[in-house]
């Protein structure tokens, strides 16, 4: 044998080796992935098998678990039928038992009719009509501002009916409005509120009341229970809360006096007063921007009054933005002198008597400034002037008219002091060069209307009234000129639109709410 046969047969045979091994190779791996796959398939087979049991019990325990619900819910309605119906029977129960009672009463109110000749319930509750009338008219009066006819009126009612306690009650709140001897008043609402079948809101009423009469005394802290069981017994009473308020504040407890502050606002919204203490509170706690945005709230609900103008002006400032704070003080000696005494006053909330003085220490610590203008030169006259100091009131009036003759605001003061002194020709005069310079014055048409009226020019009057409305539909003092000088036109019905008028623009304007009473009824 050669060496070639030799190599091929050694290269045959390892042919033949590689290719047994190949088919030995691929025959195991076959029966591996056949293993693989019964063995997956048997996993799977094992795992749905196992899925459909969960799913089976699922559906058993919500099954069960609906049930249960179900019959808590019969349950509890079954417990509420049983509920309802003892309820019912009770009720049923008492009403028999109150139309016996009824029936006896009847019985004894017939005998004692009989026999002690009372009158008839046809009288008393004649009287007792009588006596709701009396105290209605007297509540319509004294919302006017007529307290002395209130006054008469609450008498009168409590004759008919000596044991009327809201007669009594407002009887001596208006005496208590009236500065009268506080020990006696103390006294006279204790003996009230000692009566336990007492009404709760009468309660309310009383203890807030005591409270006023401890603030006259500034006794702060004797004035803070009274205020306390107010609210206890009435949460929603906002006089109470403002009163406690009030004591916090003055107590210098300034986060106490703004939680009630707050809350009063939330349950008296449209009350200048609040918003005022308010703004004051938030100002003692360096919360300026706040304290900004209360006192423009309270200038909002009523333009007229002097104090939120006098407060934002010293606020801004303190803030060193003169040019705000002397506008807003030109505004405020822009606005009518005489509306404090005009506008109603709740005085259920502690008042403070406007202070000329305190405004004149505020207002003269500004002008201290240089270069203050002529109108707030007059300003000042014009406080000095309401204050009692006639003499220096007009030496500031004439400083500001020297220093501008064409100021519209300082001839308006001037002719306005002319006024009050009974100079009315010399106000005219004023009041119309005051117009020469500004037209468009809704207080210098209001002044002029009022002297027109005085003089007997009714028509004059009318005609300065309407122009105002031209420029300032929103006036309420020039709608309540305008009813008066109708009524003396004797043209009553427009009158009262004229007035009426006024109370939706000004609710609280006394004049106007006078005039309606005098001329309705």
């Amino acid at each position: 044998m050669t060496t070639l046969n030799i190599i091929l047969v050694f290269v045959g045979s390892t042919l033949i080796g590689c290719a047994m091994g190949f088919i030995l190779y691929k025959k195991r791996t076959a029966q591996q992935t056949k293993k693989i796959e019964e063995e997956t398939k048997e996993a799977f087979e094992t795992a749905r098998k196992k899925a459909q049991d969960i799913e089976s019990e699922a559906k058993i325990k919500a099954k069960e678990t609906v049930l249960k619900a179900q019959e808590d819910i019969e349950r509890e309605l079954r417990q509420k039928r049983r509920e309802l119906q003892e309820t019912e029977r009770r009720f049923l129960q008492r009403e028999s038992n109150l139309d016996k009672k009824v029936n006896i009463i009847d019985s004894k109110e017939a005998h004692i009719n009989q026999k002690e000749k009372t009158p008839p319930l046809e009288e008393i509750s004649d009287v007792f009509q009588k006596v709701n009338v009396l105290f209605y008219q007297a509540k319509i009066e004294e919302s006017a501002g007529e307290y002395k006819k209130a006054h008469e009126l609450y008498q009168k009612a409590l004759s008919l009916n000596p044991a009327d306690v809201r007669a009594k009650v407002r009887l001596l709140a208006l005496d208590l409005q009236e500065n009268k001897n506080s020990d006696q008043l103390r006294t006279q609402f204790l003996t009230l509120l000692s009566d336990r079948q007492l009404p709760k809101t009468w309660v309310v009423e009383i203890e807030n009341y005591l409270g006023l009469l401890d603030l006259k005394e500034n006794n702060f802290s004797k004035a803070l229970p009274h205020f306390q069981v107010a609210i206890q017994q009435d949460s929603n009473f906002s006089p109470a809360h403002f009163n406690l308020g009030y004591c916090y504040f003055y107590e210098k407890q300034y986060y106490n006096a703004r939680k009630y502050f707050e809350r009063a606002v939330q349950l008296q919204p449209n009350l200048p007063l609040i918003y005022l203490y308010l703004g004051r509170t938030l100002q003692k706690l360096n919360k300026n921007e706040e304290a900004i945005r209360e006192y423009m709230n309270a200038n909002r609900i009523n333009p007229n009054l002097p104090q939120s103008y006098l407060y934002l002006s010293v606020i801004y400032f303190k803030l060193n933005q003169r040019k705000m704070a002397f506008s807003f003080l030109e505004k405020m000696v822009q606005r009518d002198p005489d509306y404090e005494k005009n506008y109603y006053k709740d005085f259920r909330y502690t008042q403070e008597e406007l202070s000329y003085r305190f405004i004149i220490q505020a207002y003269s610590f500004m002008l201290k400034e240089k270069g203050i203008s002529p109108t707030l030169m007059a300003g000042l006259g014009l406080l000095y002037y309401l204050d009692g100091n006639i003499a220096q009131g007009k030496e500031w009036i004439q400083k500001a008219i020297q220093t501008n003759k064409e100021d519209a605001t300082v001839h308006m003061i001037y002719g306005y002091v002319l006024q009050k002194e009974g100079d009315l020709e010399g106000a005219l005069s004023e009041l119309k060069t005051s117009l020469r310079y500004r037209y468009e014055n809704s207080l210098t048409h209001v002044f002029m209307a009022d002297i027109h009226i005085r003089l007997g020019y009714y028509q004059e009057a009318i005609e300065h009234c309407r122009k105002v409305f031209s420029f300032d539909p929103f006036y309420g003092a020039a709608y309540h000129l305008l009813g008066v000088a109708l009524i003396h036109l004797d043209r009553v019905g427009e009158a009262q639109e004229a007035f009426n008028k006024t109370l939706e623009y000004d609710p609280n304007y006394l004049p106007s709410k006078k005039m309606l009473l005098q001329y309705s009824k």
